[in-house]
């Protein structure tokens, strides 16, 4: 969630901050928790499933924990 500030943050003013953030051009972002267990265990099991529908055909299914960057 972006937090509008009445002037910009600081560096200083991130290094009190408690919690997850990101300070990008002195603009606060909360960051959203880590995914939990239960998440990753959800994401291998839909990605092997669909990795086996798609088997042998011109589809590929790749599991992004970042961004993920495709080739042109």
């Amino acid at each position: 969630m972006k937090q509008e500030p009445s002037k910009p943050y600081s560096y200083q003013d991130y290094l009190q901050w408690e919690g997850r953030w990101e300070l990008i051009d002195g603009v606060a972002y909360n960051m959203s928790p880590s995914p939990t267990w239960e998440h990753q265990f959800a994401i291998v099991e839909l990605s092997f499933t669909l990795r086996s529908y798609f088997q042998n055909k011109n589809c590929y299914v790749a599991i992004g924990w970042q961004n993920v960057l495709t080739q042109s």
